[in-house]
């Protein structure tokens, strides 16, 4: 992020909360940063799988592994990634099917990811894993 913009960020901040402190604003901005790097991570993740793959992950995030008839943005209620910063990156990745919600820990790498939504979605049947 640049300077200008964590200013920007800093100054709005200190409007809302006065004891708002630079290095507080530098953390939620870190945050912010590893969300967006899972987030892209994930979906180079997607484009990389094959229909099959991609079917099953969908499955496992939304219940049916089939899209409505007017595609992914015709999902009720709509897709939803979430990053679970607290969550080890021990855990496999849950999700919630009834909001079309998947959960993510925080992980360290592009290929931690990888493997552990491969073994999510391999495993997962029904509502329990093997």
């Amino acid at each position: 992020m640049s300077e200008g913009m964590l200013a920007e960020f800093y100054k709005h901040a200190k409007t809302l909360d006065p004891t708002t402190e630079a290095d507080e604003v530098e953390k939620v901005l870190g945050a912010a940063q590893v969300v967006s790097d899972m987030a892209g991570w994930f979906w180079e993740l997607v484009e990389g799988m094959d229909t099959a793959k991609r079917a099953k992950l969908l499955a496992f995030a939304c219940g049916t592994g089939r899209l409505p008839a007017d595609g992914f943005r015709a999902l009720k209620p709509p897709f939803r990634l979430d990053i679970a910063e607290n969550e080890p990156p021990s855990h496999l990745p849950s999700a919630h099917t009834c909001f079309n919600q998947l959960c993510l820990p925080a992980y360290p790498s592009k290929e931690h990811m990888a493997a552990k939504l491969d073994e999510a979605i391999a495993n997962a049947t029904g509502f329990g894993f093997v």
